[in-house]
């Protein structure tokens, strides 16, 4: 298995994820930055991940407290660029997530993820979608709420 490293991204390394950002979303240059910033004011940021220098995958993040449900982190977008079925990138990502949420104190950790993949061509043949997104909702170790949540909304 690869190694990876996994970071926080600022400034310059913003930009050079805007080439992931594109695989997984439809968001202009100026409206990945705005989204950056917003993250970055909602006890947030985006994490990175890479191998050998080339960026594998992102996860921007922040904080979300719901009176009856407590305190959520909040993943979107979430996008992974691999290869392997056994999916160590996104494996590695969500492990560093869940650090991150019992870091900031969270109760759960909803990830919304956009997949794409290489059965796209016959999705689209077949007349379905050919972007799925999924939504994620996952306790954090050590939390002390333990009933399921209630569906994410905006």
């Amino acid at each position: 298995m690869p190694e990876f490293r996994i970071t926080e991204l600022a400034g310059e390394r913003i930009e050079e994820a805007f080439a992931l950002v594109r695989l997984g979303t439809s968001l202009s240059r100026s409206e990945w930055r705005d989204l950056t910033a917003r993250l970055s004011a909602q006890l947030g940021g985006v994490l990175g991940i890479s191998a050998g220098g080339v960026m594998l995958g992102l996860a921007g993040y922040c904080i979300e407290d719901r009176a009856e449900e407590g305190r959520w982190l909040r993943v979107d977008p979430f996008i992974v660029f691999e290869l392997s079925s056994s999916a160590p990138v996104r494996t590695t990502l969500v492990d560093e997530l869940r650090a991150v949420a019992d870091r900031l104190d969270s109760d759960f950790l909803a990830i919304n993820a956009v997949r794409r993949g290489l059965l796209d061509a016959y999705s689209a043949a077949s007349g379905a979608s050919s972007t799925q997104s999924t939504v994620a909702q996952l306790p954090v170790e050590g939390s002390s709420m333990r009933s399921s949540p209630s569906p994410m909304s905006k």
